[in-house]
């Protein structure tokens, strides 16, 4: 028996069910459901078109068993999904409806990972005419090729392999920045597209240096730092050069970085700014600006002289006054020059001072001049000091009386003594009439306790008459009454050596060795008094010194000379049994080391301290 199946016998659904969903094509598309040439989604999920029959509104679509993000009814022919991010691999896809119906497809979907860039998108610049290479990198779970997008244009003379290097040779007149955009897809061909941009740098000649600071560093040597352009033109920097202003003196340094040059054959003392060029194989680009301005170091400038002074037999001291300008560079010494003799003497100092001169000859007029020295050499001289003559400090000079001072020491000392030996010596120069007394007689030296010349007082007088024709060599011990008058006219305007001596009862007057004058008495000297160097005791009659007295010295117990005798040719000094050693050089002083120095002052008037002396120094 045959029966026959007709739809009209079989319900509704299950002739659906025998139909069902199909799935004849899965396309992998874009955001827009555009179909790409892709043959995997990427593992960040991705959307696809499904073809076939048997889709009906609700469908939804399922990989393995998750179900898409979004799953779009277009028609019984056409389905759109959305689907969820998912590992790297191969699944099956599935389609559903609401009547049950299922449809499958294995190995439906396969899910890859998109490329992903490694270079950045702003690519190592170039330099022109020289060539590039570059190599570009992204990753994938599967091998990569490179491609210039459509539409895009790389630099003329760049190409771009499949393996993704950027190589080739770029010519251009200016500094230029290219855009490009470059896919890198990988077996799936899933593209990853990236734009870059590439700058071509024109080969040209440096920027200008930044300029540092100029430094002197001698009197013909400076340096000068700078800072390297921020462009170098394209190519290395082999060398800057640095420039003086004025005189375009230069200076090199060899290298492409940053430094210091040092420019030499400078002038002394002359100002200087210097700027710097860069050099690099295209040629020499322009100079930096101006430098500060330095001057090289020069000798110093002349000191300013200041008073010179005699301090001895060969000695001087010469003050001075630092140069407004010490050429730059530190003063280390100053020199003092005699003139006559070119003799010198040095002090290690930077600032004014006092220079001490040795080896001077005794008795010689000199002036001085200053220099000062620092690195460079030495600077000009000084204009020349005042005249000084050297001197002893003590022996070498005298006291001068103008015929109302004198000098006293301390009473109540013993000088000559009692009735015994002593000597009085000394230089003496008469130079004029003033200081006569009542008679016209002048003192030279007196010493006693009685005012009225005729008790106990001692003295050396030029006595009587009112000129100096009239004038006669005078002593007397123990006053007025015994005094003893030469024959022979008194010399004035030269030295005089005088000395008077007792010899037991014997007392002598000696004018330059000779005897003069002479008295037998035995009269004593007290023992205490004062002496008075520029006038007879307790101003006698008035009578005062006009004139010099040099080395005056007094010696107690002996009789230095008991004839005639050549007069000493050098200051005197202390020896045995000197009670007093004044009138030299070093001032109101007693110089005498045989015994404690007395106390010598001005007595009156205003004597002075000379260098002028009768040893001819």
């Amino acid at each position: 028996m045959t029966t026959q199946i007709t739809t009209d016998n079989i319900q509704t659904s299950s002739i659906y069910s025998l139909q069902g969903p199909r799935i004849t094509t899965i396309q992998i598309t874009n955001s827009s459901y555009v179909v790409l040439d892709d043959t995997a989604v990427s593992t960040s999920g991705g959307y696809i078109k499904i073809t076939g029959t048997g889709f009906t509104s609700g469908s939804q679509v399922l990989v393995n068993s998750v179900a898409a993000t979004s799953t779009t009814f277009v028609s019984a022919v056409e389905l759109r999904a959305q689907l969820p991010a998912t590992a790297a691999g191969t699944y099956i896809l599935y389609v559903t409806d609401t009547n049950g119906g299922l449809a499958s497809k294995v190995n439906g979907i396969t899910f890859s990972g998109t490329p992903t860039w490694v270079t950045g998108s702003t690519l190592t610049s170039g330099t022109a005419t020289v060539a590039y290479s570059l190599q570009l990198s992204a990753t994938s779970d599967s091998a990569i090729t490179y491609a210039l997008q459509a539409g895009s244009t790389l630099p003329t003379g760049l190409s771009l392999s499949s393996s993704g290097l950027l190589s080739g040779t770029v010519t251009v007149g200016s500094d230029t920045t290219y855009s490009f955009t470059i896919t890198a897809t990988d077996v799936e061909l899933q593209d990853s597209p990236r734009t870059f941009s590439l700058t071509m740098v024109a080969l040209t000649v440096p920027g200008a240096p930044t300029i540092g600071s100029a430094t002197t560093t001698g009197s013909t040597t400076a340096t000068v730092s700078f800072t390297a352009p921020i462009n170098n033109g394209g190519t290395v920097i082999t060398q800057y050069i640095a420039t003086s202003s004025p005189g375009n003196i230069t200076g090199t340094l060899n290298q492409a970085g940053s430094g210091t040059i040092t420019v030499s054959g400078l002038t002394t003392g002359v100002s200087y700014t210097f700027t710097v060029t860069a050099t690099n194989a295209y040629g020499t680009g322009s100079a930096s600006s101006a430098s500060s301005s330095i001057t090289t170091w020069s000798v110093p400038g002349a000191p300013t002289i200041g008073t010179a002074t005699a301090t001895g037999a060969t000695t001087a001291t010469v003050t001075f006054t630092a140069p407004a300008s010490n050429g730059g560079s530190t003063i280390t010494s100053y020199t003092a020059v005699s003139s006559p003799g070119s003799i010198t003497g040095t002090i290690s100092q930077s600032g004014s001072g006092s220079i001490t001169v040795s080896g001077l000859t005794v008795g010689t007029s000199y002036t001085f001049t200053v220099y000062a020295t620092n690195a460079i050499g030495n600077g000009a001289s000084s204009a020349a000091s005042n005249s000084v003559t050297a001197y002893s400090p003590t022996g070498y000079g005298s006291i001068y009386f103008d015929g109302s001072s004198y000098l006293t020491t301390p009473t109540g000392q013993n000088y000559v003594g009692g009735s015994g030996d002593f000597t009085i010596e000394f230089w003496h120069m008469p130079t004029g009439l003033t200081g006569q007394g009542g008679d016209g007689a002048q003192g030279i030296i007196g010493g006693g306790t009685s005012s009225n010349g005729n008790s106990s007082s001692i003295a050396i007088r030029l006595a009587t008459g009112t000129t100096q024709a009239t004038k006669r060599w005078q002593f007397w011990i123990s006053g007025y009454d015994n005094a003893a008058t030469g024959t022979s006219t008194v010399s004035y305007n030269v030295w005089n050596h005088v000395a008077l001596v007792r010899s037991g009862s014997s007392c002598k007057l000696y004018i330059n060795g000779t005897l003069e004058c002479q008295q037998t008495n035995g009269y004593s000297v007290p023992t205490s008094y004062s002496i008075y160097p520029g006038r007879t005791y307790n101003d006698y009659n008035g009578e005062y010194c006009n004139g010099y007295i040099s080395n005056l010295r007094i010696l107690s117990g002996t009789a230095l000379y008991t004839s005639n005798f050549t007069p000493p040719t050098a200051p005197l000094t202390a020896i045995t049994n000197t009670t007093l050693l004044t009138c030299q050089r070093n001032g109101f002083v007693d110089n005498n080391t045989q015994l404690p120095p007395k106390t010598v002052s001005v007595g009156g008037g205003n004597p002075t301290v000379e260098t002028f002396n009768p040893f001819g120094s």
